[in-house]
């Protein structure tokens, strides 16, 4: 279990590219930083990991992001 901590965080896959979003059955995905779907908090960021993983497959690590 992971605690609650605020800050921003991004999910990046093996591949180096970033989550964007998943709507409607679509996974997007981008080599851009700048475009990847930020969490304002690790709970949030670990909890859509895990979603990711169960449902698309996509193996991702949390990064912190600094704007």
């Amino acid at each position: 279990m992971h605690t609650k901590e605020s800050g921003h965080y991004v999910l990046l896959t093996d591949d180096n590219t970033y989550f964007v979003e998943y709507l409607l059955g679509h996974l997007e995905l981008s080599p851009s930083i700048h475009q990847a779907m930020v969490f304002e908090d690790n709970e949030t960021a670990f909890n859509f990991q895990k979603y990711l993983r169960e449902k698309c497959n996509l193996v991702t690590s949390v990064n912190t992001f600094i704007d």
